[in-house]
């Protein structure tokens, strides 16, 4: 049977039980935590459990059987990897989900075993006095994150406050209201390593605005563990802090701001977890931090040296650790199989390695949030396998049943996202990125081009491109039948913007264009993301995410 997660001893005897087979419940402390020990016969069906969590971990794995046939005979003993096991989903790169779609979402976090939801936001979500900035982004109110905080809790999954207090608030600084405190004045930009992000460390006001957004969401969301994020903060000291950070070093400016930060939290009665990218970077800033705090060691690369980095926070005195992989979905349309299994993979050996207490995944929502939910929701199903069964080997195809209801569907996604596959090697790959997944503005002041042309003359061939293409359009011609359509009409979009990316790449490759109007499919293309996106998502950010598209149309 395919088991998402797949269990850690799972023996089949042969045979099955009769669907009216009585089910028996027995506490077992000798069981870890979560942990839960089932026994299907021919005539009866017996759980022995730790605690309530085991009981429900079991009554998924017998849901999951359950939808594959009658329960096969055998037994399965059973328990976690990891005791947190996460998933972070970025609400605040234009697409926040409708309350619908987050209940989904909840309802296959419990069923594949995960306990803890963040909802990233940097303003998405609505804090009473400040309706200027959340309100155009349809943000998740007060009251409704209640309410799903109790469905969550009602299943076993814990929904936990975060919120972006130092970095990454560029949306608040637009208005007149709060863009006297950004540390850059007006409008630096908006390429993404020097946009004007921070909170100005050297303005007193910015920590009672800080103050103002933990107080709120910590009335709604008791959990006890605070995501207070406060990563990429490069541009603190190059506008009103500048001074500050002359004066005393960077370190000190952004320490001393993220400990006022973590006072704060702990005057709450919760325990702060942060982004740990600027510690590492500055490891004297580690002195001024809450070592009870919990550090957050992301990266993103399937390559990306997890052991390093836990030794270097380690060696800083953080106890507490979790470390935070990702879907690789970001910035493109189906994302990237291959970085994402080695990515989750080297998270949890490293986990296990140095005794982080959790893991988490990342679905962020880079370049407009433009990535179809199914190469997301695969990701999603494949950190839960991670983080229940550590280094045990991954089917994708339990992802796809337990998903979609359709296993197929989870090598197909996987394929898709090897599309490109050809193209990732040294150099080549920031070039062919940029021109495969909608970075197609020349301008040199886009947050799309970042610097340069989008693909330098030499660095791939035409025919390269062709090869994409025909990829492309072959998966399209053979997606697995039986699925939901909506699911089937965001795989079929991917394929084609793939493809007409690849077209674009040929191009600039030095190929000839092909025969049509580019511009109209991309305009078309533009529209299916439209409508796709109010089927799951609300529609603040949506205006957003199709102008990264419709930039090179300008």
């Amino acid at each position: 049977p395919l088991l998402l997660p797949a269990p850690r001893s799972a023996t089949w005897s042969g045979g099955t039980c009769r669907p009216d087979a009585p089910t028996t419940t027995t506490v077992d402390p000798d069981l870890p935590a979560e942990g839960y020990a089932l026994t299907i016969g021919a005539d009866a069906v017996a759980i022995r459990h730790r605690d309530a969590a085991g009981l429900r971990h079991a009554r998924s794995t017998l849901a999951q059987l359950g939808v594959q046939g009658p329960l096969p005979c055998g037994m399965v003993e059973d328990a976690p990897a990891f005791p947190v096991r996460g998933v972070m989903l970025d609400c605040s790169r234009d697409r926040i989900p409708t309350a619908a779609e987050l209940r989904r979402l909840i309802s296959q976090m419990a069923a594949w075993k995960l306990n803890r939801l963040e909802l990233y936001s940097e303003h998405a979500i609505a804090y009473r006095g400040h309706n200027t900035v959340t309100g155009p982004a349809d943000a998740i109110s007060l009251d409704e994150l209640a309410l799903l905080r109790d469905e969550a809790a009602a299943v076993g999954v814990e929904l936990a406050p975060n919120q972006n207090c130092f970095g990454h608030l560029e949306r608040w600084f637009r208005h007149p209201r709060y863009e006297p405190l950004a540390e850059q004045p007006g409008d630096p930009g908006h390429h993404h390593r020097c946009g004007c992000r921070a909170l100005a460390p050297a303005v007193p006001a910015a920590f009672t605005f800080v103050q103002d957004l933990v107080g709120q969401l910590a009335g709604v969301l008791p959990a006890q563990v605070f995501n207070i994020g406060g990563d990429e903060t490069w541009d603190v000291g190059k506008g009103r802090s500048r001074g500050m950070v002359e004066r005393e070093g960077f370190a000190a400016v952004y320490g001393g701001f993220l400990a006022k930060v973590m006072a704060e939290i702990r005057r709450h009665g919760r325990t702060p977890a942060f982004w740990a990218d600027i510690v590492l970077n500055h490891p004297e800033a580690a002195a001024l931090l809450d070592r009870g705090a919990i550090a957050l060691d992301w990266g993103y690369g399937g390559r990306h040296d997890f052991d390093t980095t836990q030794r270097k926070l380690i060696a800083a005195g953080f106890a507490r650790r979790w470390i935070c992989a990702g879907t690789s979905c970001w910035s493109s349309f189906a994302g990237y199989a291959d970085e994402r299994r080695g990515n989750l993979l080297r998270a949890v050996r490293a986990a296990t390695r140095h005794g982080a207490e959790g893991v988490m995944v990342t679905v962020w929502g880079d370049g407009g949030h433009r990535q179809i939910w199914p190469a997301s929701l695969a990701g999603i199903a494949e950190a839960a396998h991670r983080f229940w069964a550590g280094e045990a080997p991954y089917d994708p195809r339990a992802g796809g049943l337990h998903a979609f209801g359709c296993a197929d569907l989870g090598p197909w996604l996987d394929a898709l996202g090897r599309v490109d596959l050809p193209l990732r090697d040294g150099a080549r790959w920031e070039n062919a990125f940029k021109a495969l997944h909608g970075s197609w503005d020349r301008n040199p002041d886009s947050p799309w081009a970042q610097s340069g042309p989008t693909v330098t003359p030499g660095a791939t061939a035409p025919s390269e491109w062709d090869g994409v293409a025909a990829t492309a359009l072959a998966l399209a011609g053979r997606m697995p039948g039986g699925i939901d359509p909506q699911v089937a009409d965001e795989c079929r979009w991917a394929c084609r913007m793939v493809e007409l990316g690849a077209e674009r790449g040929r191009e600039l490759a030095g190929g000839d264009p092909r025969p049509g109007d580019w511009a109209d499919r991309l305009a078309a293309g533009v529209a299916e993301h439209r409508r796709l996106w109010l089927r799951r998502a609300r529609p603040g950010g949506l205006a957003d995410s199709a102008a990264a598209f419709l930039r090179p149309l300008g």
